[in-house]
């Protein structure tokens, strides 16, 4: 089904469901193109954890994604250990239908979380204390199948609940970051449905006189900035 809309009506319900196709340059034409798969009104969408034999299959989903060699890298290391070397904790799930992979998802525990409680709002949004720290997420990959981009907040609602976790994390760093800072991460298909969290205002803490009193070194440490999404 295609629908196409003027560049100023505002965004309806129906449209919601629909994938806006990216006019390629230089388009002058003044409606936007919206497309829907009939795949899209499958019932039988279902999220599950990685087994071994689901890496093709995902490598055959992201071989147009950029970096997707990270992605495949982190797979690879689920399936071997469940772990990383430093023995930080990963899951991965992929999204099902019709016995076909449509979408991975990567997440690790996340490490820096005093980090984020103290650089960024993140209570706007949580009581941190009712959150145990194991329930802290953070999300490194999310690949679906724009056929079922309808269906991404389900995708990340089986995520948290197969994971055991209730917040996710996710950060998004300036384009010119080096690779080797922005680490194991990729460009996710689900910023549409994640919050941006406000960075907070820091102290300038002295550096001598404090002793003991001092903030920990996981809050005094510089990181590379980047906007949080929750």
């Amino acid at each position: 089904c295609i629908i196409t809309v003027p560049h100023m009506v505002p965004e309806f319900p129906l449209i919601q469901n629909f994938v806006r196709v990216t006019p390629k340059c230089p388009s002058i034409l003044p409606q936007e193109l919206y497309v829907f798969h009939r795949s899209g009104l499958l019932k039988n969408f279902k999220v599950r954890t990685v087994t071994y034999s689901d890496f093709d299959d995902v490598r055959k989903l992201v071989k147009t994604i950029d970096n997707n060699e990270i992605i495949l890298e982190d797979l690879d290391q689920f399936n071997k250990s469940r772990r990383d070397a430093n023995g930080v904790e990963i899951q991965a799930f992929v999204a099902e239908c019709q016995n076909q992979v449509v979408g991975i998802a990567i997440i690790r525990r996340e490490e820096e979380i005093e980090y984020i409680r103290s650089h960024y709002n993140i209570e706007d949004f949580i009581y941190y204390n009712h959150h145990r720290r194991e329930d802290h997420g953070h999300l490194h990959h999310l690949v679906l199948n724009p056929i079922f981009s309808h269906l991404t907040k389900h995708f990340i609602k089986e995520v948290l609940r197969l994971g055991h976790k209730t917040c996710l994390y996710y950060p998004l760093f300036p384009p010119y970051t080096s690779k080797q800072k922005v680490g194991h991460h990729t460009l996710i298909t689900a910023l549409n449905v994640l919050v941006p969290v406000r960075e907070r205002r820091q102290i300038n803490y002295p550096s001598e006189g404090l002793g003991i009193n001092g903030p920990s070194d996981r809050i005094l440490k510089i990181c590379d900035p980047y906007a949080l999404n929750h």
